[in-house]
Protein backbone atom coordinates (compact mmCIF):
# COMPACT_ATOMS: atom_id res chain seq x y z
CA UNK A 1 0.00 0.00 0.00
CA UNK A 2 1.95 3.42 -0.90
CA UNK A 3 2.13 5.92 1.77
CA UNK A 4 1.29 8.84 -0.31
CA UNK A 5 0.66 12.26 1.20
CA UNK A 6 -1.27 14.85 -0.54
CA UNK A 7 -0.76 18.52 -0.19
CA UNK A 8 -3.34 20.35 -2.60
CA UNK A 9 -2.54 23.42 -4.35
CA UNK A 10 -4.21 26.40 -2.95
CA UNK A 11 -2.62 29.79 -4.65
CA UNK A 12 -0.21 28.24 -6.76
CA UNK A 13 -1.84 27.24 -10.55
CA UNK A 14 -0.49 25.32 -13.45
CA UNK A 15 -0.99 26.56 -17.01
CA UNK A 16 -0.80 22.47 -18.37
CA UNK A 17 -3.21 24.05 -21.56
CA UNK A 18 -0.20 24.91 -23.71
CA UNK A 19 1.62 21.60 -22.95
CA UNK A 20 -1.60 19.20 -23.20
CA UNK A 21 -3.51 21.15 -25.36
CA UNK A 22 -2.54 20.69 -28.96
CA UNK A 23 -5.05 24.00 -30.33
CA UNK A 24 -3.47 25.84 -27.52
CA UNK A 25 0.21 25.31 -28.79
CA UNK A 26 -0.80 25.81 -32.52
CA UNK A 27 -2.09 29.82 -31.46
CA UNK A 28 0.85 30.02 -29.08
CA UNK A 29 -0.75 31.14 -26.53
CA UNK A 30 -4.15 29.42 -24.12
CA UNK A 31 -7.55 29.29 -25.65
CA UNK A 32 -9.31 29.08 -21.71
CA UNK A 33 -10.04 31.55 -19.17
CA UNK A 34 -8.14 31.55 -15.71
CA UNK A 35 -10.68 29.53 -14.21
CA UNK A 36 -11.00 27.22 -16.82
CA UNK A 37 -7.03 26.85 -16.64
CA UNK A 38 -7.20 26.38 -13.13
CA UNK A 39 -9.68 23.74 -13.65
CA UNK A 40 -7.98 21.91 -15.81
CA UNK A 41 -4.72 22.37 -13.62
CA UNK A 42 -6.28 20.73 -10.52
CA UNK A 43 -7.29 17.81 -12.70
CA UNK A 44 -4.64 17.42 -14.44
CA UNK A 45 -2.52 17.31 -10.71
CA UNK A 46 -4.58 15.02 -9.38
CA UNK A 47 -4.74 12.40 -12.67
CA UNK A 48 -0.32 12.73 -12.22
CA UNK A 49 -0.87 12.35 -8.54
CA UNK A 50 -2.90 9.25 -9.42
CA UNK A 51 -0.41 7.94 -12.06
CA UNK A 52 2.34 8.05 -9.11
CA UNK A 53 0.43 5.96 -6.97
CA UNK A 54 -0.12 3.51 -9.66
CA UNK A 55 3.82 3.24 -10.26
CA UNK A 56 4.78 3.27 -6.65
CA UNK A 57 2.57 -0.07 -6.59
CA UNK A 58 4.32 -1.39 -9.65
CA UNK A 59 7.15 -1.24 -8.44
CA UNK A 60 6.65 -2.00 -4.54
CA UNK A 61 7.72 1.14 -3.00
CA UNK A 62 5.64 2.07 0.06
CA UNK A 63 7.43 5.27 0.78
CA UNK A 64 6.17 7.85 -1.74
CA UNK A 65 5.10 10.77 -0.84
CA UNK A 66 3.21 13.59 -3.76
CA UNK A 67 3.08 17.24 -3.19
CA UNK A 68 0.99 18.78 -5.14
CA UNK A 69 2.06 22.75 -4.40
CA UNK A 70 5.35 24.00 -4.23
CA UNK A 71 5.01 26.46 -2.57
CA UNK A 72 4.50 24.45 1.00
CA UNK A 73 8.33 23.55 0.34
CA UNK A 74 11.81 25.34 0.92
CA UNK A 75 14.91 25.90 -0.77
CA UNK A 76 15.83 24.04 -2.89
CA UNK A 77 12.91 21.64 -3.32
CA UNK A 78 10.36 24.14 -4.24
CA UNK A 79 12.10 23.88 -7.54
CA UNK A 80 12.89 20.17 -7.49
CA UNK A 81 11.02 17.54 -9.46
CA UNK A 82 11.55 15.05 -6.90
CA UNK A 83 13.85 14.24 -3.77
CA UNK A 84 14.95 11.63 -1.25
CA UNK A 85 14.72 12.91 2.27
CA UNK A 86 17.82 10.53 4.14
CA UNK A 87 16.39 11.34 7.27
CA UNK A 88 12.71 10.23 6.72
CA UNK A 89 13.46 7.45 4.16
CA UNK A 90 10.80 9.24 1.81
CA UNK A 91 11.11 9.99 -1.91
CA UNK A 92 8.81 12.94 -2.63
CA UNK A 93 7.29 13.59 -5.69
CA UNK A 94 6.67 17.38 -6.67
CA UNK A 95 3.71 17.22 -8.93
CA UNK A 96 3.81 20.76 -9.72
CA UNK A 97 7.23 20.92 -10.85
CA UNK A 98 5.85 18.34 -14.06
CA UNK A 99 5.05 19.12 -17.14
CA UNK A 100 3.29 15.69 -17.88
CA UNK A 101 2.97 12.22 -17.48
CA UNK A 102 6.12 11.17 -19.04
CA UNK A 103 7.82 13.61 -17.09
CA UNK A 104 6.58 11.97 -13.72
CA UNK A 105 7.72 8.82 -14.89
CA UNK A 106 11.41 9.88 -15.95
CA UNK A 107 11.33 11.14 -11.81
CA UNK A 108 9.82 8.56 -10.13
CA UNK A 109 12.02 6.10 -11.71
CA UNK A 110 15.66 7.84 -11.46
CA UNK A 111 14.47 8.58 -7.72
CA UNK A 112 13.78 4.81 -7.53
CA UNK A 113 16.79 2.90 -9.02
CA UNK A 114 19.22 5.35 -7.11
CA UNK A 115 17.94 4.43 -3.88
CA UNK A 116 16.55 0.69 -4.24
CA UNK A 117 17.94 -0.63 -7.74
CA UNK A 118 16.96 -2.32 -10.29
CA UNK A 119 16.49 -5.52 -9.66
CA UNK A 120 14.92 -4.69 -6.19
CA UNK A 121 12.05 -2.57 -8.35
CA UNK A 122 11.52 -5.29 -11.42
CA UNK A 123 12.23 -8.16 -9.84
CA UNK A 124 11.49 -11.19 -12.14
CA UNK A 125 11.62 -8.37 -15.07
CA UNK A 126 15.07 -7.13 -14.33
CA UNK A 127 15.99 -10.53 -14.15
CA UNK A 128 14.36 -11.69 -17.89
CA UNK A 129 16.41 -8.65 -18.89
CA UNK A 130 19.66 -9.57 -17.81
CA UNK A 131 18.99 -12.92 -19.43
CA UNK A 132 17.96 -11.21 -23.03
CA UNK A 133 20.85 -9.00 -22.65
CA UNK A 134 23.77 -12.54 -21.94
CA UNK A 135 21.60 -13.70 -25.01
CA UNK A 136 22.27 -11.10 -27.48
CA UNK A 137 26.15 -10.63 -26.48
CA UNK A 138 29.07 -11.16 -28.97
CA UNK A 139 30.77 -14.45 -28.03
CA UNK A 140 33.81 -12.31 -26.70
CA UNK A 141 31.35 -10.18 -24.01
CA UNK A 142 29.66 -13.30 -22.61
CA UNK A 143 33.41 -15.14 -22.46
CA UNK A 144 33.97 -11.98 -20.01
CA UNK A 145 30.93 -12.36 -17.97
CA UNK A 146 30.99 -16.40 -17.74
CA UNK A 147 34.85 -15.41 -16.48
CA UNK A 148 33.56 -12.56 -14.33
CA UNK A 149 30.60 -15.57 -12.68
CA UNK A 150 33.86 -17.69 -12.67
CA UNK A 151 36.22 -15.33 -10.91
CA UNK A 152 33.54 -14.22 -7.68
CA UNK A 153 31.85 -17.23 -7.39
CA UNK A 154 28.47 -15.37 -8.67
CA UNK A 155 25.62 -16.47 -10.81
CA UNK A 156 25.38 -15.32 -14.78
CA UNK A 157 22.43 -12.32 -14.04
CA UNK A 158 24.91 -10.83 -11.27
CA UNK A 159 28.13 -11.15 -13.78
CA UNK A 160 25.39 -9.61 -16.70
CA UNK A 161 25.12 -6.93 -14.04
CA UNK A 162 28.75 -5.64 -13.20
CA UNK A 163 29.19 -5.74 -16.45
CA UNK A 164 26.37 -3.60 -17.78
CA UNK A 165 27.74 -0.74 -14.77
CA UNK A 166 31.14 -1.23 -16.45
CA UNK A 167 29.36 0.76 -19.67
CA UNK A 168 29.89 4.03 -17.70
CA UNK A 169 32.91 3.95 -18.75
CA UNK A 170 33.86 5.03 -22.21
CA UNK A 171 35.89 1.86 -23.53
CA UNK A 172 33.44 -0.92 -22.74
CA UNK A 173 30.81 1.66 -23.78
CA UNK A 174 32.03 2.27 -27.36
CA UNK A 175 32.82 -1.33 -27.70
CA UNK A 176 28.97 -2.11 -27.18
CA UNK A 177 28.56 0.56 -29.59
CA UNK A 178 30.41 -0.75 -32.32
CA UNK A 179 29.28 -3.84 -32.11
CA UNK A 180 25.60 -3.00 -31.91
CA UNK A 181 24.98 -4.61 -28.43
CA UNK A 182 24.58 -1.42 -26.96
CA UNK A 183 21.53 -0.60 -29.10
CA UNK A 184 19.77 -4.21 -28.51
CA UNK A 185 20.41 -3.03 -24.25
CA UNK A 186 18.64 -0.17 -25.06
CA UNK A 187 15.43 -2.05 -26.24
CA UNK A 188 15.38 -4.56 -24.09
CA UNK A 189 15.35 -2.54 -21.06
CA UNK A 190 12.87 0.05 -22.51
CA UNK A 191 10.74 -3.42 -23.26
CA UNK A 192 10.94 -3.89 -19.57
CA UNK A 193 10.02 -0.38 -18.51
CA UNK A 194 7.11 -0.41 -20.85
CA UNK A 195 5.79 -4.12 -19.47
CA UNK A 196 5.16 -2.92 -15.75
CA UNK A 197 3.23 0.58 -16.94
CA UNK A 198 5.78 3.24 -17.99
CA UNK A 199 5.10 3.76 -21.00
CA UNK A 200 6.51 7.59 -21.42
CA UNK A 201 9.87 6.16 -21.72
CA UNK A 202 10.87 5.88 -25.22
CA UNK A 203 13.87 5.95 -27.31
CA UNK A 204 14.44 9.36 -27.49
CA UNK A 205 13.16 10.01 -23.72
CA UNK A 206 15.82 7.79 -22.33
CA UNK A 207 19.50 8.76 -23.55
CA UNK A 208 22.49 6.40 -24.01
CA UNK A 209 24.20 8.23 -21.19
CA UNK A 210 21.42 8.38 -19.06
CA UNK A 211 20.52 4.79 -19.13
CA UNK A 212 24.35 4.17 -18.48
CA UNK A 213 24.16 5.82 -15.56
CA UNK A 214 21.17 4.39 -14.56
CA UNK A 215 22.73 0.61 -14.74
CA UNK A 216 26.07 2.12 -12.98
CA UNK A 217 23.69 3.02 -10.02
CA UNK A 218 21.63 0.16 -9.72
CA UNK A 219 24.68 -1.99 -9.39
CA UNK A 220 26.28 -0.09 -6.93
CA UNK A 221 23.38 -0.19 -4.44
CA UNK A 222 23.89 -3.82 -5.39
CA UNK A 223 27.13 -4.09 -4.71
CA UNK A 224 27.22 -1.49 -1.51
CA UNK A 225 23.33 -1.26 -0.36
CA UNK A 226 22.66 1.84 1.08
CA UNK A 227 25.86 4.05 0.54
CA UNK A 228 24.33 6.69 -1.91
CA UNK A 229 22.18 7.85 1.17
CA UNK A 230 25.15 9.23 2.68
CA UNK A 231 26.92 12.33 1.44
CA UNK A 232 29.98 11.17 0.49
CA UNK A 233 27.91 8.43 -1.98
CA UNK A 234 25.89 11.35 -3.25
CA UNK A 235 29.71 12.97 -3.88
CA UNK A 236 30.65 9.58 -6.18
CA UNK A 237 27.65 9.78 -7.92
CA UNK A 238 27.34 13.35 -8.83
CA UNK A 239 30.76 12.90 -9.75
CA UNK A 240 29.63 10.13 -12.24
CA UNK A 241 27.01 12.55 -13.65
CA UNK A 242 29.91 15.09 -14.42
CA UNK A 243 31.78 12.02 -16.37
CA UNK A 244 28.59 10.92 -18.73
CA UNK A 245 27.76 14.55 -19.38
CA UNK A 246 24.59 14.71 -17.25
CA UNK A 247 24.90 17.31 -14.32
CA UNK A 248 26.93 20.32 -12.91
CA UNK A 249 28.16 19.77 -9.66
CA UNK A 250 25.88 21.53 -6.87
CA UNK A 251 27.02 22.44 -3.11
CA UNK A 252 26.49 19.35 -1.37
CA UNK A 253 24.03 20.17 1.13
CA UNK A 254 21.27 17.54 3.13
CA UNK A 255 19.43 17.95 -0.23
CA UNK A 256 21.21 17.08 -3.08
CA UNK A 257 19.54 18.04 -6.79
CA UNK A 258 20.66 16.72 -9.92
CA UNK A 259 19.90 17.79 -12.72
CA UNK A 260 17.28 15.82 -13.54
CA UNK A 261 15.14 16.82 -10.73
CA UNK A 262 15.41 20.46 -11.47
CA UNK A 263 12.85 22.02 -12.98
Amino acid sequence: MTLTVRVMASSAMLIFSLQNDPMSRMMGESRFTPEQQEKFAAMERERMARHVDELAEKLHLNNIEVVTDASTLTDKRKKAKGFYNRHTGKITIVVENHRDIEDIEQTVLHEAVAHYGLRQLFGTHFDDFLDNVFNYAEEGIRREIVNLAKKHSWDFRTATEEYLAGLAERTNFERAMESGWWQTIKRVFLNMLHSIGLKGYQGETLTDNELRYILWRSYENLAEPGRYRSIMGEAADITKQMELGLAIMPSLQPLVVPWWRKR
